[in-house]
């Protein structure tokens, strides 16, 4: 029918998105968090090579976005929106979550009178930890709150690939392109500036465009699309098409792929030359240069997107710490984003509907 081939502008049901998000979102979660793991075992982390199953603050930051979204809807359904950003301040909450499971009390963000509710994720031990955070995220969100005023000028622009993590869960949200840059955009904002918040769009519509089943080369070609009028997506827009073109190994291509523009481009190269292979495309981006840990995560969301759970080796799977934590996560997500007729109980609405409470 009409509503079928329309784009959702807003997180609605229709039977062909449940289909879509059900069948690729536990994918696209875990793959990024495998991603991570193979990643941060492979040693470019701050602490060096580790065992496998841990994970970086950036899969902290993913799950917390996550949650965000099922918040944002559930509140949506209850009291609809209220403004023209309706996920920023459930965005601001997802960063809030990030810091406070990052080891940071109130107290250390908004002062000695400011007391807020962590939500169930946030409260969780397996999701308390600190490793390998983006450190400049961090310290210009810090900024944001005692300032007020997120990073759209800060000096000099960092391109750290910490942002970049809020980008794949957004896939969800709506299949309008548009709108679906601009949300990319507005929440990578508070922290990094131009050609960060590119990349952190075309990843968004890269694996929205996965989800919906187009080819990785489709994908990367309506990416390119969607951000080329962006500000800094001039560097963004040339690393996917060194990506689509480049004919062996990325290192002479992308010399410094600790950048957010590069680290894409990097893992978009492993995709490409992986179509179909999740282990195959994941242990490519896991040995390449540059900040492997992102890398890997965001070639992990995009094949994971793709190819489902199924796609992913079973031993992978089996030894990630925050597995059952992102399983529960997960499921709540594809209830509330697949499912007709959502929860409408009062547990539910304790459970996500806290941060439109506050």
């Amino acid at each position: 029918g009409l509503e079928d081939r329309s784009p959702r502008r807003v997180p609605g049901y229709t039977p062909r998105s449940a289909e879509r998000i059900a069948a690729g979102l536990p994918g696209l979660v875990l793959g990024a968090a495998v991603g991570d793991a193979i990643g941060l075992s492979s040693g470019s982390g701050e602490s060096g090579a580790g065992e496998y199953g841990e994970v970086s603050a950036a899969t902290q930051l993913e799950l917390f976005m996550l949650e965000g979204l099922v918040n944002g809807r559930v509140h949506h359904r209850r009291h609809g929106w209220h403004d023209c950003d309706p996920l920023h301040m459930f965005t601001l909450v997802s960063y809030l979550m990030w810091m406070y499971a990052q080891g940071y009390e109130w107290r250390d963000l908004f002062g000695s009178g400011f007391h807020a509710s962590a939500g169930w994720l946030a409260r969780r031990s397996e999701i308390r930890f600190r490793r390998n955070p983006d450190e400049q995220a961090e310290e210009r969100f810090r900024r944001f709150i005692s300032e007020r005023k997120p990073a759209l000028d800060a000096r000099p622009e960092s391109r750290s690939c910490g942002p970049l993590a809020l980008a794949p869960p957004l896939a969800i949200w709506c299949d309008d392109i548009e709108e679906l840059v601009q949300l990319a955009v507005r929440n990578t904002a508070l922290t990094h500036g131009p050609v960060v918040r590119a990349a952190a769009a075309a990843l968004a519509v890269l694996c929205n465009r996965l989800l919906n089943e187009e080819s990785p080369r489709e994908a990367v070609d309506s990416a390119i699309a969607a951000v080329g009028a962006l500000e800094g997506a001039a560097d963004v827009v040339r690393a996917l098409r060194i990506a689509v073109d480049l004919p062996a190994d990325p290192r002479q291509a992308f010399p410094d792929a600790h950048s957010a523009d590069q680290a894409l481009g990097v893992a978009v190269r492993a995709v490409l030359a992986n179509p179909g292979d999740f282990a195959g495309g994941v242990r490519a981006a896991a040995q390449s240069h540059g900040d492997r840990p992102a890398i890997a995560a965001m070639c992990g969301a995009m094949l994971g997107g793709m190819g489902g759970i199924p796609s992913i080796p079973d031993p992978w799977l089996a030894g990630l710490r925050v597995r059952g934590l992102a399983e529960e996560l997960i499921a709540d997500a594809v209830v509330e984003f697949t499912s007709e007729d959502a929860p409408e109980t009062a547990e539910w609405f304790a459970r996500y509907d806290y941060a439109g409470e506050a």
